[in-house]
């Protein structure tokens, strides 16, 4: 039958985290007020897949909020080794590609998380962030283009101006 976990916080009386086992065809029920993983998450053989994740990313749930600078953080990120791999006790070998927690960690250096583990939080938000600064970048490429485009359409212009006329008959020797 079904098994039913329940993570009370005993200072506040609530019970903010309940998960249910055994359900039809072997889903993991979990509900949180930080994170909603939908009706179901599965998981088969170490694997969780569900509908979807979405995580409390409201302002209502956030303090302290500083901004980055996106050219900093795609400078910082351009230093983060990204490798394929596969996990030690992955006995089928998959493959992945990422960095490790370690190198991110290194870059990104923010207090209280795991030095084994990413937070799919914060890989998102630096991987926002760094798109933000090569669209910058970008932005300051084509600004450069069309003002070299316009000098070179000026010298061009002035390069025609200051050739002779080319005759229409041609001269005799």
């Amino acid at each position: 039958g079904t098994q039913v976990f329940t993570v009370e916080d005993v200072t506040a009386g609530t019970s903010p985290l309940r998960i249910l086992a055994g359900t039809q065809n072997d889903a993991i029920q979990i509900s949180d007020r930080s994170i909603d993983v939908g009706n179901d998450l599965n998981v088969p053989d170490g694997e969780v897949t569900t509908d979807g994740v979405r995580f409390s990313s409201s302002r209502t749930e956030k303090e302290d909020l500083e901004p980055v600078d996106p050219q900093e953080v795609l400078k910082r990120l351009n230093r983060v080794p990204v490798a394929e791999w596969s996990f030690k006790d992955d006995e089928n070998g998959t493959r992945h590609i990422g960095p490790t927690a370690e190198d991110f960690q290194e870059a990104f250096p923010l207090p209280g998380k795991s030095e084994k583990h990413l937070s799919a939080m914060d890989v998102q938000g630096v991987a926002l962030a760094a798109i933000q600064g090569l669209s910058q970048r970008l932005e300051g490429v084509e600004e450069e283009n069309a003002a070299l485009r316009a000098r070179l359409a000026e010298l061009e212009s002035r390069l025609d101006e200051s050739r002779p006329e080319a005759s229409e008959e041609p001269t005799e020797r």
